[in-house]
């Protein structure tokens, strides 16, 4: 999937401590749907820092989730088969 970032089929988020690279950059640049927070302030684990890196660092996570994204609304939920 790295290797063709337009075949990669779901929504994207790439939250980056500092800058992004280049190699973020250039997966976002050709994936359908991707988006790149950077935190930097932040080391390599932001759900450990503290408060104010954190909450930043959720904030833009929670957005993505609740952001709809053109994969999910263009196929239907299939129904779960049922047992019998």
């Amino acid at each position: 999937a790295l290797s063709d970032p337009a075949a990669f089929a779901g929504p994207v988020l790439i939250l980056s401590a500092g800058p992004a690279g280049t190699e973020a950059k250039g997966f976002c640049e050709g994936a359908p749907d991707c988006d790149i927070a950077s935190l930097p302030a932040s080391g390599p684990a932001p759900h450990l820092e503290q408060d104010s890196i954190r909450s930043l660092w959720f904030e833009r996570l929670s957005a993505f989730l609740a952001e709809p994204h053109a994969e999910a609304e263009a196929k239907p939920a299939e129904p779960a088969p049922h047992e019998m």
